[in-house]
């Protein structure tokens, strides 16, 4: 399936509480959602996904790090791999399907330390796959250094500045999977962070009319583009989710949407990073 589920809302007590946590998991097993993405940052995120998967064994689980493993100093070799023991712990399973170094700098990824301990991860089993998430300079590398399997950027219709790297992870055989692939939903209310704050201004700048809805749009468009293999939505709402999954199973867009929303982009984003 295209459709993965962002769990960062999970991580929050304040925001979603076990049972809706639980919920929102089963539902979106229900609705044939394969692919789960946490991280060690996501607060409650990976123990609450754990609990709610109870060690199913059919999902992939793609969880990031890389830091937060106390006392052990992060970006280390050795926090990666207890990064990894942790979160295998915590969410219940012998095996990830990726773990990603998640949103480094550059600099710091070129640590062969880092990928050595991923390297070491997969050979052993504990790892599928070794990923890194980000974007910028940092996912070029990654993408063109051969060390990683795995990596996770912004894509949308307002961020396409990866796009080209993305098309070369795959011909390459990565697995790309999409973040903010909706764009933080900005036709319906402006941005409350710094990323969907851009992501507004660009909505209003492109200034695309199309007689589809927008989730629809915004959806089909990232789902069956060529850069990506799964995209994560990061939601509350299993009704959310599942408008996103039925938008998405009408198939890819016609060629000419395609061409409006890539070109609207190319004419105004020359100098449009990347969101992280």
């Amino acid at each position: 399936m295209k459709l993965g589920l962002g769990c960062g809302a999970l991580g929050d007590p304040a925001v979603v509480d076990d049972d809706a946590a639980r919920a929102l998991v089963r539902g979106a097993l229900d609705l044939g959602v394969t692919v789960f993405d946490a991280a060690r940052s996501y607060g409650l995120a990976e123990a609450r996904l754990g609990r709610a998967l109870a060690g199913n064994s059919a999902v992939k689980l793609s969880t990031k790090g890389g830091y937060g493993v106390e006392p052990i100093p992060e970006w280390t070799g050795a926090a990666v791999r207890a990064g990894i023991e942790r979160a295998c712990a915590t969410l219940g399973v012998a095996q990830l399907e990726v773990f990603h170094l998640h949103s480094c700098p550059l600099h710091v990824l070129r640590r062969p330390e880092l990928i050595d301990a991923l390297h070491e991860a997969r050979n052993e089993g504990r790892i599928v796959r070794a990923g890194y998430a980000g974007d910028g300079d940092a996912l070029d590398f990654a993408v063109e250094c051969g060390a990683f399997d795995a990596v996770e950027a912004s894509f949308s219709l307002f961020d396409q500045a990866n796009a080209a790297t993305l098309r070369a992870a795959r011909a390459k055989g990565l697995w790309v999977l999409a973040k903010r692939p909706l764009g933080g939903a900005v036709w319906r209310q402006a941005g409350n962070d710094a990323a969907t704050r851009t992501y507004r201004e660009r909505f209003e700048t492109m200034a695309l009319r199309v007689d589809l809805p927008w989730e629809e749009f915004a959806a089909r468009f990232v789902a069956h583009a060529p850069e990506i293999d799964v995209m994560l939505v990061g939601t509350r709402s299993l009704s959310h989710l599942g408008a996103v999954a039925a938008a998405i199973d009408k198939g890819p867009l016609p060629d000419e949407l395609v061409e409006l929303a890539r070109s609207t982009f190319a004419a105004h984003g020359a100098h449009w990073t990347a969101q992280i």
